[in-house]
């Protein structure tokens, strides 16, 4: 794992980068890194893929540090350039507790919110009674110690193992439960006789927005890219407040579940694997919601749109 990131001792001592091991398990590491986005920083990450051509490797890069989804782009683009050998290398951006990589109970994560691994740290979680009492408990959780011998880190493995299976994953479970959400949503349309007759785009969008939270319809727009820096550019002042505001409620909501909905950086993972690229391509050409303005008589059945979703799903790794 590389994570770049606002490492409290690194800032301290004024070092860019170290690497921490993890315990009894020699093909593993992490590199932390605190430069913010610049071209020097993301110099110093393809030189640290390169030096470690053949294994798998997790970028994490923190959104504070002025991160967005077209870095994610770059990066990974740049790195497949340039002769990477291993089998996965995947780009993830991260901020606050919705993320897997912030420790918050029973053995997940690796992050505190104070800019060091979870040491020593008290978390509360809940737990539900016999009696259906909801109880408030309390836990004291370290996942890495610093050896004072060789003045490096030293991560706990299952804390530094459950993070890498949550996120060699990640990509392909967002995008499966958004299309299960949206397939047992859209079921529930009247006008929805058979599953394989088409109807216009705006007829399906519309019965979204009529009739459910704002949650899906903005997640669809988060997962269609109607949030990226280049997209958000094109519109005008009263959309551009419209989607702010879209915004602010998927933060929310994702403060309030700890969870991750946003789909920017999967996006920009999708775009530098050629298949996959070509099944979002074809879900974005029949459902995107900017057809909404374009193209609002577009049909497409529920069975078809099924298909695209399982389609993409499908061929990502289990």
């Amino acid at each position: 794992m590389i994570i770049v990131w606002k490492w409290k001792d690194l800032m301290k001592e004024k070092k860019n980068w170290d690497e921490a091991k993890i315990i009894d398990q020699n093909n593993d590491k992490i590199i932390r890194i605190i430069e913010p986005n610049s071209t020097e920083a993301k110099d110093r990450l393809y030189r640290f893929v390169q030096e470690n051509h053949d294994a798998n490797v997790f970028i994490f890069l923190h959104r504070g540090h002025n991160y967005k989804s077209n870095d994610v782009k770059e990066v990974l683009h740049r790195i497949h350039e340039n002769g990477y050998n291993g089998n996965l290398v995947k780009a993830f951006l991260f901020q606050g507790p919705r993320d897997f990589i912030y420790y918050s109970t029973q053995n997940e994560g690796l992050l505190n919110q104070t800019g060091q691994f979870a040491r020593n740290d008290v978390f509360k979680f809940r737990e539900r009674a016999s009696n259906g009492e909801e109880i408030v408990k309390t836990e004291r959780v370290t996942v890495a110690n610093f050896n004072l011998d060789s003045r490096q880190w030293e991560v706990i493995p299952k804390h530094f193992n459950r993070v890498w299976r949550h996120y060699e994953h990640e990509f392909k479970k967002k995008i499966n439960s958004l299309h299960l959400d949206l397939m047992s949503y859209l079921v529930e349309i009247p006008s929805n006789h058979s599953n394989k007759k088409p109807f216009p785009i705006k007829l399906w969008y519309n019965q979204i927005k009529e009739r459910e939270t704002p949650l899906l319809y903005i997640r669809l727009k988060s997962f269609f890219d109607a949030y990226t820096p280049s997209s958000m550019e094109k519109l005008n002042a009263e959309e551009w407040k419209i989607a702010k505001d879209e915004l602010n409620i998927l933060k929310e909501w994702e403060k309030l579940k700890q969870v991750s909905t946003s789909f920017d950086d999967c996006n920009a993972n999708l775009s530098e694997n050629e298949e996959a690229r070509d099944h979002y391509s074809k879900l974005k050409e029949n459902f995107d919601p900017n057809l909404l303005k374009t193209n609002p008589n577009k049909k497409i059945s529920l069975y078809e749109l099924h298909h695209l979703f399982k389609s993409l799903v499908k061929i990502l790794p289990d």
